[in-house]
């Protein structure tokens, strides 16, 4: 099969996709071929019969043909950006990778690559210092080296079209943005501060493709977004059977406030109050809450180890959370009454640990990078 690119603009994008739809549609013949080859290989190493492993041949055939057409659509991509003096433009690269909502420059699974063409190797890595041009035989061992950077260019994604996809985020933000009524949040004192304007979306393919639009590095508390990402948490620490004996897995049909309890006598599920707070008893539950808090903390942030921005903790909103929170204090004490906290569960402790987990501050843009990760960690 031979494949080719044309350019690295907003056209190339389209020709990629019709380029793996190309090699999908050969690779089955290739595979089935390469079976064949790999069949006969072994048969010449004298393989008896009860040797002879199918599954082991064709996992074979199927690795010969991905290298195959790793090796060709590299080389393409090569021959259609490569100089006359043949020699790669490392600045025209790296806007490849962003129309493909790549950030190599902050993204860590670039570090590699990027400190490798840097022509400052212990300076900063900022585009200032990318080397413009290299030659191609030292571009294709760098590429070679660095998984992300050759997935990039065989456009292994899961969105392939990402521009269509940043035109349709964009006219939705535009189009939300214009919308003027509601008002700021004032259950809790200090959210009422925070400016009616502030106005941002993100979006993170699983690719770690990203987009972004307004204020979306500003930092605001998590509040019930940090509900999943806690619920991921005691899962990871609890394990699914200890946390669904006490939470159920149902939406509730009411508020995310609502005083009330599902099936079995327990919370319907974890992304509601009474299921949150449940979780926030059980997490490292007798260690002192310092302990308990921190252990959170980490595992949030290490889901954007790497990444600016990084994942904080706002004490005016949780002052606030505390001395204002009476309805979530209500919860508590009802959750108390039913039975769902254990008998030696301090209460207070519980509903500090919960207003903690909400006062957790970060950007949009960085929450975007903790729902990618939290996402792909679950498929692996």
């Amino acid at each position: 099969a031979v494949v080719s690119t044309q350019s690295t603009g907003d056209e190339d994008v389209h020709s990629a996709t019709e380029q793996r739809t190309r090699l999908r549609q050969i690779s089955r013949t290739l595979v089935e071929e390469a079976a064949i080859e790999t069949a006969q290989d072994q048969e010449g190493e004298n393989v008896t019969e009860e040797q002879w492993n199918p599954d082991e041949v064709y996992q074979r055939a199927l690795t010969k043909v991905e290298c195959e057409i790793q090796d060709q659509l590299l080389n393409s991509f090569l021959l259609s950006n490569t100089s006359a003096d043949s020699e790669v433009d490392v600045h025209k690269f790296i806007e490849y990778l962003r129309l493909r909502g790549l950030s190599p420059l902050i993204d860590p699974r670039f570090r590699d690559f990027i400190k490798a063409v840097n022509s400052k190797p212990d300076g900063r890595y900022s585009y200032s210092n990318i080397r413009h041009l290299i030659p191609t035989s030292e571009f294709k061992s760098i590429v070679l080296s660095n998984p992300a950077v050759l997935s990039a260019i065989k456009g292994d994604f899961v969105v392939e079209d990402f521009q269509s996809l940043v035109s349709n985020t964009d006219e939705i933000f535009e189009e939300c943005k214009a919308e003027k009524g509601g008002k700021v949040t004032t259950y809790i004192p200090s959210l009422a501060l925070y400016s009616p304007d502030t106005w941002a979306m993100a979006i993170c393919t699983v690719d770690g493709q990203m987009h972004d639009c307004g204020t979306s590095d500003d930092m605001v508390t998590m509040q019930s977004v940090t509900k999943p990402l806690f619920y991921g948490v005691c899962l990871d620490e609890l394990g699914e059977k200890t946390v669904h004996s006490l939470v159920g897995k149902e939406p509730s049909g009411h508020g995310f406030n609502k005083i009330t309890l599902g099936r079995g006598n327990i919370p319907h599920n974890p992304l509601i109050n009474t299921g949150a707070i449940t979780l926030s008893s059980l997490y490292k539950a007798g260690q002192p809450m310092s302990a308990r808090f921190s252990a959170a903390m980490e595992k949030y942030q290490a889901l954007v180890k790497g990444f600016p921005g990084g994942i904080h903790f706002n004490n005016t909103v949780y002052l606030s959370e505390l001395g204002k929170g009476h309805r979530n204090y209500a919860i508590g004490y009802y959750l108390k009454s039913k039975g769902c906290l254990g008998e030696d569960v301090d209460l207070k402790e519980t509903m500090e640990l919960y207003f903690q987990m909400c006062s957790v501050e970060t950007s949009v843009k960085t929450a975007a990078l903790d729902f990618r990760a939290l996402q792909t960690q679950a498929r692996a």
